[in-house]
This record gives structure tokens, sequence and C-alpha cells, in this order.
């Protein structure tokens, strides 16, 4: 047999089915309309209320199922994901330290190098464990061209993320709290904003 033809044969017959699924539908529904129609009124509304529970009963139930489910698989993953975010936090607080530390060899050859061979293994492990949140934020952070101000501030808001994927609340911190807290000099961000402000970039 001729292969498009088999395809287009497929196709009807799958459409065929489709409009029989429909039309029994309808059948059936009209089926119950007529017949609560047909029947006394208080018994109707005692059958559309028992279906009417019934039915939340079964939703209610499907709900915790999956809420249940879900919880599972994020313990699950759990340890993975505060690995690489482990990892992540380990390298940001060494890029801050590296720049405020002048003994530092700071050969830029070696350190590029350093620096974007984690990169790649961290963006191959945050595609697989990371939130779409957390996935976001880093993308922000890695396409960034701007200021230093800007940088530590999407590197907050991974930070941020990164507590939010793993269960925690971040209500109350203000925006460049967490970064702060790897800077040695706390006030060090403040300066830097106020400095982007005065130069108009």
């Amino acid at each position: 047999m001729n292969e498009k033809l088999k395809q287009r044969l497929i196709l009807a017959f799958g459409f065929l089915l489709i409009g029989c699924a429909i039309y029994a539908g309808y059948t059936f529904v009209r089926y119950l309309a007529n017949l609560l129609l047909s029947i006394d009124k208080q018994l109707a509304t005692a059958i559309i209320a028992a279906s009417g529970t019934f039915l939340a009963a079964v939703l209610v139930a499907l709900y915790s199922q999956r809420r249940t489910k879900d919880r599972e698989i994020a313990e699950a993953h759990r340890p993975q994901k505060i690995e690489v975010y482990k990892s992540f936090m380990e390298t940001i607080a060494g890029l801050l330290k590296r720049t405020k530390d002048e003994s530092t060899d700071n050969s830029q050859e070696a350190f590029n190098k350093e620096f974007l061979e984690f990169f790649v293994a961290f963006t191959r492990d945050l595609i697989v464990w990371g939130s779409p949140g957390m996935i976001k934020a880093y993308y922000k952070f890695r396409t960034n061209t701007t200021s230093d101000a800007t940088v530590l501030l999407l590197m907050d808001d991974i930070l941020r993320e990164i507590r939010k994927d793993l269960g925690n609340s971040n209500w109350s911190l203000k925006r460049g709290e967490l970064i702060r807290l790897f800077l040695s000099d706390p006030e060090e961000l403040e300066r830097t904003i106020r400095g982007k402000l005065r130069s108009g970039r």
C-alpha cells in the first residue's frame, strides 16, 4: 500500500473515532438531561446534589494525590539541588574574594578558563535540577553586560531563587540583602549603586 495513502487512511480513521466519541458523549448528556426532566423535581435535585458531592470528593482526592506526588518528587530532587546550588554559592564567594584580594595571582587567562568551565558544568546541572524561576534569574545574570551594581543585584536574585526552590521563604528580605553577606564590606553594594546613579549609567 502507498505510504501516503496509508497515512491518509489512518488520519481519516482517527477523525472518525473522535467524531464517534463526541457524538456518544453528546447523546449520553442529552439522555441524562431528558431523564432528569422526566422525574420528580425533588428527586432530580437530590441526584444532582449527590453527584456534585461525589464529583467534589473525587476532585479533592485527585488534587491531594497530585500534591503528595509533587512533594515526594521535590524531596527526592532536594539533595541534588543542594549540591548544585552549593557549588554556585562557593564559586560566587570565591569570585568576590578574589576580586578584593590583591595578593591573588590574577592571571586573566587562567581565571577565565576556570570560570568558564564552572559555568558550563553549572548550566548543565541547572537545566536538569533548577526551577523555572532559577533558570530565568541565571539567564539574566549570564547575559548582563552593564555595571558591577547590576551584576551584584542579579547575583542576589539568583540567591533568592535558590532559597525559594529549596522551600525557604524570602518574606521581608529586600533585594540585595543576601549578596551583602558575601561582601567583606556590607555597604559596598550601596556605594556601587549610588555611584552608578551619579554617573547616569
